[in-house]
């Protein structure tokens, strides 16, 4: 007996191998997309105008979201295991220019004369700029499969539907549900004007701040939620159907131009990639809707084309277009860097409703430069996705994410979209999911040879410094059996 005691405290003392001690796994894990679906709750759910309250427009949740984000992707940046440094990453890269832009305007703007206000609103403008950068990496990097990419695109756009319905009704009964949606310790971040009007027409914000974001969100969510009509499985089709209703029935109820437009760019890219019978059926079915929304909501397709066709005399349009010469005498005085992130006040200089033109003249040619890269980035990156891969849905999502990435780059010439937090966190959100799409239809599967410096390959966007090792993208067999995901 005792000999048996001793052989059993023996067999304790001796090291247990990893692969033969039982592991007890918990019911569910915590991977990149629990955390971008989070944010996706945070956006939807929680109206932009509640926010933490000493940190002002930037203090909402969604923001606070992406920065955890942000700090989470660096900090699994030093451990081998974790790494997301894995491969080429274009949108890594131009997050990175996007990043160096940013400081250098910050740089700009501290080493200048200036103002209180306008330094307290550039340290203010850091926090945003760290969440988009947060979203866009952790999504290009994290996410580890197809099929977890499916599952947050999915929810993105039923996120997205929620907001149609409840602009939906605030347009037909002026109701704003949205306020019952504050979350105990948030406050109203300034003045907010939840319900607009134009011709007559209720203008609805939903949860977001401005009809005109409100559209370019529903316009970004639309080419996926088509998508998820096509090639969704076959017991969620009346669901995907109805998401796709909803948000073609709102996004023009917003009564502006920008939801015209986002529309139309998102069938413009997605039409041609069709086959010829779904094209044909998608002119039936735009001709057909046309006509119920005109029925439906009389004098609305009237209110549009008077709006299209009597811009010269609209006092929005014509004070886009006196922007571009009090634009120009500010560029010519920092032009390469700008005056400084988040340092144009509206209330102290005036209102820029372009997005490029604040851009310009906040970052300079060099931040305009690093924007447009991030656009075109998500674009090619989605569009290399579609002829890379031989299957029909992985080819139509990447076309979809274009479409999606192509309205917000469109609609940002019609409004200063940036100010907006639900508009911008949706397209990183796009242009990230766009980079992980590209990263897992990538024919060698991801694979690199780490063979540079930590700083070199960062720069160049680059894997993690490691050995002469090659590493693959996807998980090892044994941990393939981990809990599902949340």
């Amino acid at each position: 007996m005792v000999n048996g005691a001793v052989d059993g405290v023996s067999d304790l003392s001796e090291p247990v191998l990893d692969d033969e001690a039982p592991r007890r796994r918990l019911p569910f894990s915590v991977d990149a997309v629990t955390v971008l679906s989070l944010l996706v709750v945070a956006l939807v759910l929680i109206p932009s105008r509640y926010v933490v309250g000493p940190l002002g427009s930037a203090g909402t949740p969604a923001i606070l979201v992406a920065a955890v984000a942000f700090g989470w992707y660096c900090a699994s940046i030093f451990t081998e295991r974790s790494t997301p440094l894995r491969g080429r990453q274009p949108v890594r890269t131009s997050i990175f220019v996007y990043v160096c832009a940013i400081l250098a305007s910050f740089v700009a703007a501290t080493t200048r004369p200036i103002s209180p206000d306008e330094l307290q609103a550039a340290n203010t403008a850091l926090l945003p700029v760290i969440g988009w950068c947060g979203i866009a990496l952790l999504a290009a990097d994290g996410i580890p499969n197809r099929e977890r990419l499916d599952v947050l695109l999915r929810r993105f756009v039923m996120g997205a539907t929620f907001v149609a319905i409840v602009g939906i009704v605030q347009f037909a009964t002026a109701f704003d549900l949205s306020q019952y949606l504050a979350f105990p310790g948030l406050k109203v971040n300034g003045t907010f004007i939840s319900l607009y009007n134009r011709d007559g027409f209720n203008r609805p914000t939903s949860t977001t701040i401005h009809p005109i974001e409100f559209s370019a969100t529903l316009a970004m969510a639309l080419p996926l939620a088509l998508h998820n009509m096509l090639y969704g499985p076959a017991a969620k089709r009346w669901s995907n159907r109805f998401c796709v209703a909803a948000l073609a029935v709102a996004i023009p109820l917003t009564v502006s131009r920008t939801a015209v437009l986002g529309m139309a760019v998102t069938f413009a890219v997605l039409m041609p990639t069709w086959p010829r019978a779904w094209r044909h059926a998608a002119y039936v079915a735009l001709l057909m809707f046309t006509g119920v929304m005109g029925v439906a909501v009389p004098g609305l397709l009237g209110t549009f084309k008077r709006m299209f066709l009597g811009m010269n005399e609209d006092s929005s349009a014509t004070a886009r277009t006196d922007d571009y010469a009090a634009v120009a005498e500010y560029f010519s005085q920092h032009p390469l860097f700008g005056r400084g992130v988040g340092t144009f006040l509206p209330h102290v200089y005036r209102i820029l409703d372009n997005q490029y033109l604040a851009t310009l003249v906040e970052t300079g040619a060099f931040g305009l430069s690093a924007v447009l890269l991030i656009f075109v980035c998500g674009w090619t990156v989605a569009r290399r996705s579609r002829r890379k891969s031989a299957d029909a849905p992985t080819r139509h999502l990447g076309q979809a994410l274009a479409a999606g990435i192509a309205v917000f780059a469109v609609t940002c010439g019609t409004f200063d979209a940036f100010s907006f937090p639900v508009a911008v966190s949706s397209a990183f959100l796009l242009i990230g999911c766009a980079g992980a799409l590209w990263r897992i239809t990538d024919p060698y599967g991801g694979a690199y040879v780490a063979v540079s410096p930590r700083w070199l390959r960062l720069l160049v966007g680059r894997g993690s410094p490691q050995d002469l090792v090659v590493h693959s993208l996807e998980p090892a067999r044994g941990d393939a059996r981990t809990s599902r995901p949340g």
